[in-house]
C-alpha cells in the first residue's frame, strides 16, 4: 500500500523553515542530550508528547517528538538498546501514528 503524503502549503513551509532557523540559533544540543526529555501536552487533545534534542557526533541536529504512551515506550526501548532499533520498527511506528491522527 502506497503511503498518503499530505499536501503542505507554502505558508506552512515558510513557518517551519523559520522555526528550524530559530531552533538552530538556540542550539539546545549544547544544554540537553537525547536522554533529557521535554514533556509537552496538547491542551486541545490531551495528548502528551515526549521530546528529545538530537545531536549525533556533531553531524545531525534535530528534535524528535515521541507522541503518546506508544511513542514514550518506543523511546525507552531505543535508549535501553543504545539507539539500536531496527528501521522497520521505527517505520511501522510512524505508520501507526499516521493512521491514528
Amino acid at each position: 500500500m502506497k503511503p498518503i503524503v499530505p499536501g503542505v502549503s507554502l505558508s506552512l513551509w515558510k513557518y517551519l523553515f523559520a522555526a528550524a532557523q530559530q531552533f538552530n540559533t538556540l542550539q539546545p544540543w549544547d544544554l540537553l542530550d537525547d536522554f533529557n526529555l521535554i514533556c509537552v501536552r496538547n491542551p486541545d487533545y490531551g495528548e502528551t508528547g515526549y521530546g528529545a534534542v538530537m545531536e549525533s557526533l556533531g553531524t545531525l541536529f534535530g528534535f524528535c517528538l515521541y507522541r503518546g504512551t506508544e511513542g514514550f515506550d518506543f523511546y525507552r526501548r531505543q535508549m535501553k538498546n543504545n539507539g539500536d532499533i531496527e528501521t522497520r520498527e521505527f517505520l511501522l511506528s510512524g505508520q501507526e501514528q499516521r493512521r491514528k491522527y
